[in-house]
């Protein structure tokens, strides 16, 4: 089996490229814009850009691809629909990454049927405001109301690697630059005992690869993916506290938008991570079946060896610079209020 995975060298990517190559009759294909090299023979590196739809295109049409795992962001719904129109009858099957944020606020446990804010949420700024979990919600329906059978949408949830960290709104771009230099964070204290949608990317791939290895029985099909402790982000806080010593301050969500976030609207804040997200991968896990005890990792335990990871990343995890001032002129004026 040839697989394609365009933009496969993120959190979800770097773990499911390694699962499939040595658990798959495969060789895996990676889209990368700079040259790489990989350790596994059956995990071959493809320079290109897959955002480029032309030279997408032709990668396709040159080389037949017997599965599709497309890791990109399509912010343009058009134009997603129109690639889509052409990548279906080039592969044998197309996997299309949607997003947990997708969904629309849930009070029960989030299976796949439930509503997505696309289709539901009707404030006008946010159907205006072409985020994420939008356009992800509206390209699962170019796929939905197409005339082709060979894709699958999965949802994943947050998932965490060693250049992918997450603290509520937080990234790895603030996180490791705070612990390293022991700089506290901030997060909304509203965000505290929200549910939490967080795994780690290793115990996913074991997830999509089950959904590779039965592709038939998934034509058509909706997957959430990521399983998850359901820790709130109060937990998630602690063990960063615990394993990194990162020191966390909680701030009232209005203060955090008039200081950091603008006084717009922030929709990943206020539409998933202010919302208690308890996700359920019950359908993926009936095709899995339980994870392998030898490389299932609790969430501390991942977290953890990821960080220990991230500590020999330091060049190369970019740092955001403004929002870190941000936080350390916020820090500044609580202090002074003391």
């Amino acid at each position: 089996m040839k697989i394609l995975l365009t933009g496969g060298t993120g959190a979800l990517g770097q773990y499911l490229s390694v699962y499939l190559a040595d658990h798959l009759d495969c060789t895996v294909y990676i889209t990368s814009r700079q040259p790489r090299q990989y350790a596994r023979p059956n995990i071959v590196a493809i320079t290109a850009n897959a955002m480029n739809y032309p030279e997408l295109i032709k990668l396709l049409q040159e080389q037949h691809f017997d599965l599709c795992i497309d890791f990109m962001i399509h912010p343009n719904v058009p134009a997603f629909a129109e690639l889509s129109s052409q990548i279906l009858p080039l592969v044998g099957h197309y996997i299309f990454l949607s997003s947990s944020r997708a969904y629309a606020d849930c009070a029960e446990l989030i299976t796949e049927d439930k509503p997505l804010l696309s289709d539901v949420y009707n404030d006008p700024a946010y159907q205006s405001s072409n985020d994420y979990s939008w356009y992800k919600g509206k390209e699962e329906h170019v796929l939905q109301q197409g005339k082709h059978s060979n894709f699958t949408i999965i949802r994943p949830c947050i998932h965490f690697a060693s250049r992918r960290l997450q603290l509520c709104t937080l990234e790895a771009s603030v996180l490791l630059p705070s612990i390293f230099f022991s700089k506290p964070v901030v997060i909304p204290t509203e965000c505290l005992k929200k549910t939490a949608p967080w795994a780690w990317s290793g115990n996913s791939a074991p997830q999509i690869g089950a959904i590779v290895a039965n592709l038939d029985q998934c034509r058509r099909e909706v997957f959430n993916i990521g399983w998850s402790e359901h820790l709130t982000w109060e937990q998630v806080a602690q063990l960063y506290a615990q394993l990194a010593g990162l020191s966390v301050i909680a701030v009232p969500t209005e203060l955090l938008k008039r200081e950091i976030y603008g006084m717009g609207p922030v929709w990943q804040l206020e539409l998933d991570r202010l919302l208690n997200r308890r996700y359920s991968c019950a359908k993926v896990l009936s095709l899995q079946g339980a994870p392998a005890p030898t490389t299932f990792k609790s969430t501390a335990e991942a977290l953890k060896l990821e960080l220990n990871h991230a500590s020999r990343l330091t060049r190369e995890i970019p740092l955001d610079a403004g929002y870190l001032y941000a936080i350390e002129r916020l820090v500044a004026k609580l202090q002074r209020r003391a």
